[in-house]
């Protein structure tokens, strides 16, 4: 089945490149995957070999015990995906979503720089405050001598 689709869609891109299906399929299928695998570098490319081939070798020199435990390690691993609730992941999706749309909005924008304004307006003021008050000075400060600030 899978061969089929394939195989259709190579169909209509070799066949009918021009036409606007022919295009879209020709980006999708052709020039993306190129784009994003000429950013492949060779570094990337001998980890995954290197991977590969340690893999080989712990296979082959086990006799097949490698395969084996990773054959057995597929049921758990299958059920630890399961059991995550992927529903759960969709409405912290949409959930995000609404909330970057409703910060976004020009209501959300207006009530946010109008409570920065008041909490700016609130701070200026205690500032006025605090430096509109008269400080006592002290009782031998009158003096415009400048010798006696010296005299210690």
């Amino acid at each position: 089945m899978l061969l089929g689709i394939v195989l259709a869609a190579w169909l209509v891109i070799a066949t009918a490149g021009d036409t606007p299906i022919g295009a879209w399929l020709r980006r999708q299928l052709v020039e993306r995957p190129a784009a994003r695998l000429n950013r492949v570098s060779a570094g990337q490319v001998a980890l995954v070999a290197g991977f590969l081939l340690v893999a080989g070798l712990a296979t082959w020199w086990g006799a097949g015990d490698g395969a084996r435990m990773a054959g057995m390690a597929i049921p758990d691993l299958a059920m630890w995906l399961a059991s995550a609730e992927l529903t759960a992941y969709a409405d912290l999706i949409v959930a995000a979503v609404i909330g970057w749309s409703v910060a976004r909005s020009s209501a959300a924008q207006h009530l946010t720089s109008v409570r920065i304004a008041a909490r700016v307006r609130r701070v200026v003021r205690r500032r006025q405050r605090r430096t509109g008050r008269a400080r006592a000075s002290a009782a031998n400060d009158n003096s415009d001598d400048r010798t006696s600030a010296f005299a210690a």
